[in-house]
């Protein structure tokens, strides 16, 4: 009998081909799910309309439509018409100064037009001007306010670095760089008939001059005698509203400044230390050894001057000196302060001493700063009250870096000129004679900055005392007088030094040892008296 056994277990799968199928299964899931992910693209369409007021129907010229969600964007014209391209289910965003904001939803339409509701909070914003203070409302000519908060963003040596990218329409640039030095700013649309365009500063009252940027290094920035966290809100005020009691000098624009006050209630105490490093952001590109090798031969041979012959084969040369490295240096700043303030109903104070010292990048730079504050106000009766604002400050600023063109210098420096020799003196020129090209800069800057001495010190003060009558109710009778003091002193000192080997060199050899001193006083002082109803 012939018997056969079937067995019920299933083939074995090659692993292989079940490898190869899970894969294929696998991929074709993602490829359906991403098929599924795509989404249409958003069909725009062009949106018209209107945008007018509430309060008298009026178009709203100049107002800002937003796609929300997006940067795309558009203005009302002269008619408070507008056009924007958005999708059919997008939500329009729009805004104007001296109304409140406003979203809109499409919802498919084509046209749409807005009515805005003028903001009230905004125009009763209170602001400083030159007889006291208005509301926005008021004012006859453009300003713009900006508030401590604001000035706390950055950190800030004197009150004209405050201003800077803050305010719109005041452009604000660096003469200098050094620190604590002088800025110039220029209020756009103003001008000067005697051709300075500087503003005019009014601190607590006081009128404060623009330095003059057209000065050497030697003059210091007496806004820097300020400091900026004392500073509760700066208005820059041009038009009627600036020229209204300051005249002609205000025809550049004004900025008020008022510091802080103390507030009834208990005494606040603040503490701040703060130490950061300041770095150069970047240098600016210049030649190194081998091109500068290669361009000396070219300008030898179009002007006759024979080729140097350590540069006969710039191939071989490497970097050199680059002089922006061996200048430029992390440079640190430290400040301390400490504030007080508070009162009771009858008598306020705010009281600050500060400390500050910043490095400046370059070697022998840099400013310190004293500064001492006082607002004191107090009601003797009912109807009286008197107060004063008085700063008392201390200056000192290393100038020799902008006076001895250091920085130029190095930027203009050949990169065959030696940092220092192998002995450890400073480097200079090895092989200048007298046919050697005009444009080649012997001159060791680094080593200029550590030699030459340049300081400036300043004590200043102003300040202003003052009395409020009030003779009946909305009524008050304002005596003001106030006034500034400077007293400034600089000492120059330029020893003897010799840079190199060669003695007929341009600014390497100083043969004679010198030493200058100035000092001077200055002084402005004015009484105002004023009916306020």
């Amino acid at each position: 009998m012939k018997t056969t056994f079937q067995s019920s277990d299933p083939p074995k799968m090659d692993k292989n081909l079940f490898f190869k199928l899970s894969f294929m299964l696998l991929m074709f899931v993602f490829q359906i799910s991403e098929v599924s992910a795509q989404k249409a693209p958003v069909q725009t369409q062009k949106i018209t309309g209107k945008i007018v007021s509430s309060q008298d129907n009026q178009p709203v010229p100049g107002a800002s439509i937003l796609v929300k969600g997006t940067t795309t964007g558009s203005t009302a014209n002269a008619s408070g018409e507008f056009s924007i391209d958005a999708g059919s289910n997008a939500t329009l965003l729009i805004t104007s100064v001296g109304y409140s904001s406003q979203e809109v939803k499409i919802a498919g339409r084509l046209k749409i037009n807005v009515t805005l509701v003028e903001n009230i909070s905004s125009l009763d914003e209170v602001v400083v001007v030159g007889y006291g203070s208005q509301k926005t409302r008021y004012l006859s000519g453009s300003q713009t306010n900006i508030g401590e908060s604001e000035i706390k963003r950055t950190v800030n040596t004197s009150l004209d670095q405050a201003l800077q990218g803050r305010a719109a329409n005041v452009y604000v640039a660096s003469n200098s760089g050094k620190p604590g030095g002088a800025a110039s700013v220029y209020i756009r649309g103003v001008s000067s008939i005697n051709g300075n365009t500087q503003p005019m500063y009014v601190i607590d009252g006081v009128q404060i001059m623009p330095p003059n940027s057209t000065e050497s290094d030697g003059q210091s920035n007496i806004l820097a005698s300020l400091n900026p966290d004392d500073i509760e809100s700066m208005n820059v005020l041009t038009g009627p509203s600036a020229q209204s009691i300051y005249g002609s000098r205000a025809s550049n624009g004004v900025i008020v400044v008022t510091t802080k006050k103390g507030k009834a209630g208990d005494t606040r105490i603040n503490f701040t230390s703060m130490y950061n490093f300041q770095t150069l952001p970047n240098q600016l590109p210049v030649m190194n050894l081998k091109e500068y090798a290669i361009y000396s031969n070219a300008w030898a041979d179009i002007a006759g001057y024979g080729r140097q012959a350590e540069f006969s084969d710039p191939s071989i040369l490497g970097e050199g000196t680059n002089w922006q490295t061996a200048l430029f240096k992390t440079a640190a700043m430290k400040k301390q302060q400490l504030s007080l303030s508070g009162g009771n109903e009858r008598t306020t104070y705010y009281l600050s001493f500060e400390l500050l010292n910043q490095d400046g990048l370059a070697p022998n730079s840099g400013f310190d700063r004293k500064s001492l504050r006082l607002n004191l106000e107090t009601k003797l009766r009912s109807y009286l009250k008197v107060g004063t604002n008085l700063s008392l400050s201390g200056t000192n600023e290393n100038l020799s870096i902008g006076d001895d063109q250091i920085i130029s210098t190095a930027i203009q420096q050949s990169p065959a000129t030696p940092l220092k020799n192998g002995d450890g003196s400073w480097g200079g020129p090895q092989n200048v004679t007298p046919t050697t090209p005009s444009y080649v800069f012997v001159t060791n800057p680094v080593a200029l900055a550590y030699t030459n001495s340049n300081v400036y010190k300043r004590i200043s003060t102003f300040g202003a005392v003052y009395a409020d009558l009030n003779i009946f109710k909305d009524l008050v009778f304002h005596a003001e007088f106030n006034g500034t003091y400077g007293n400034d002193t600089r000492a120059i000192f330029n020893p003897s030094y010799q840079f190199g080997v060669n003695n007929i060199t341009q600014g390497a050899t100083n043969a004679v040892t010198s030493s200058r001193r100035y000092a001077g006083n200055s002084y402005y002082w004015s009484t105002n008296q004023r009916l306020n109803y």
